[in-house]
């Protein structure tokens, strides 16, 4: 028999059936795994990308397995009955093809992506994706050969039963966040951000961030830290919505980090200062996953 899943943008969000009638499929990759850390070598980007989704749900039954897989606010859930087929999905003018098969303990799954381009012009991606438990972690290495050849190697964990635990709050007053105050610009020509910070008066930090582009308003985001039960909170309205609470893990005289593991995306917000001039904001996902950096410079 045959394993399926679907393969969007080079990203596994799938799932499938398995293969050889004389070997049963295996429930040691069953359940719900979450991102903990990139290994690959000598790759084109920056910061941990899981190449599994970050979280990754895989339920196997009698006869037919499924995987719901997802990043941030996006979910994809894919559903195949076991049979000897070769599985062939299409969407939004892609084309996908499928088959794998069990070797030494290891699922083995070759897929055909054929996709548009903004050229219009279609390009054919041809990948190998191999998961295989390792001790107690699931580990999913993904070999694009064609048309450029990209090693990648994710590592997941056990999701915990009931989500993901709370974030140790880090010790801390709002003076020891100075450094952030001021106004901060980054970017030049068309498109500009700026954010700018008050000072910690009144156990609060006031902050606001907008986005220009072409001599318009963008973006803009209503932004506080606040001094609450020994620690700091950062509060986030974009667009000036109701607000969602990050909570201070790390602090030093050049970093910040604020967490909120339920939250869709980000999961962290990073604050990095560099020579009391440059700063770095950055966003990103668990485990520092998919990371976004603003660089800004002090006016």
């Amino acid at each position: 028999m045959k394993l399926w899943f679907h393969v969007l943008a080079g990203a596994l969000i799938f799932l499938p059936p398995w293969m050889g009638a004389q070997v049963a499929p295996s429930p040691e990759i069953a359940g719900k795994w979450v991102f903990v850390s990139d290994e690959s070598k000598n790759v084109p980007y920056r910061g941990p990308r899981p190449n599994f989704g970050v979280h990754a749900e895989i339920v196997i039954e009698e006869k037919w397995v499924s995987i719901t897989n997802s990043r941030g606010a996006r979910s994809h859930r894919l559903q195949v009955n076991l049979d000897e087929s070769e599985h062939r999905s299409e969407s939004n003018d892609a084309v996908s093809i499928t088959k794998g098969r069990w070797a030494e303990g290891a699922l083995v799954v070759e897929n055909s992506l054929e996709s548009a381009m903004q050229d219009g012009q279609r390009r054919t991606t041809v990948s190998t994706r191999i998961l295989r438990r390792e001790g107690d972690h699931l580990v999913s290495e993904h070999r694009i050969t064609s048309p450029t050849k990209i090693e990648t190697v994710s590592r997941y964990a056990r999701a915990p039963e009931g989500g993901p635990p709370a974030p140790t709050p880090f010790n801390a007053k709002i003076s020891d966040l100075a450094w952030l105050t001021g106004r901060w610009s980054s970017g030049s020509g068309p498109r500009t951000t700026e954010e700018q910070w008050t000072d910690g008066a009144g156990g609060a930090m006031l902050g606001l961030s907008r986005t220009i582009a072409k001599d318009r308003l963008a973006a803009f985001e209503y932004l506080r830290v606040v001094e609450r039960n020994g620690t700091l909170n950062y509060l986030a309205q974009p667009g000036g919505k109701p607000p969602t609470e990050f909570v201070l893990t790390k602090l030093s005289a050049t970093e910040a980090v604020f967490e909120n593991p339920t939250h869709d995306f980000p999961k962290i917000i990073r604050y990095t200062l560099k020579d009391g001039t440059h700063l770095t904001a950055t966003i990103s996902d668990l485990a520092g996953a998919f990371p976004i950096d603003f660089e800004f410079t002090k006016q």
